[in-house]
Formats: C-alpha cells, structure tokens, sequence
C-alpha cells in the first residue's frame, strides 16, 4: 500500500505541475495574441464575424457594412 500511495503522490504531483504549466502558458498566449480575429469576404461588403462573451449568454456577433 505505501508503494502505491507513493506513486499516486508523484502521478498526483506530475498532473498539478502540468495544469500550471498550461496556466502560465495561457497567460503568456492572452498577453501576446493581437486580438480578435475579424473574417472579411466580399470585396463590396464587409461582414466581420466576432466572438462574444458576455453574463448572460456566450455567441457569435455578425455585423454587415454595406
């Protein structure tokens, strides 16, 4: 038993380490990405497709220029 509760410990350590890698990485991404992404097609209109989070609801924001 203690040998197997040895080696949870270490499996337990490995997944703690690695969940705070990813954060630090995530951190690292948000402060060096450029922003939303905005989709152009047409050459004559403009249709920009933004994601949207908010407290009430999360989506996809579509807005049209003529």
């Amino acid at each position: 038993y203690a040998d197997m509760a040895d080696r949870m410990e270490t499996g337990r350590n490995i997944c703690i380490g690695a969940a705070g890698a990813l954060y630090v990485y995530n951190l690292i991404d948000a402060i060096a990405s450029p922003g939303a992404k905005r989709i152009v097609h047409g050459k004559n209109r403009r249709y920009a497709y933004t994601p949207v989070v908010t407290t009430g609801y999360t989506g996809i924001k579509l807005a049209i220029n003529f």
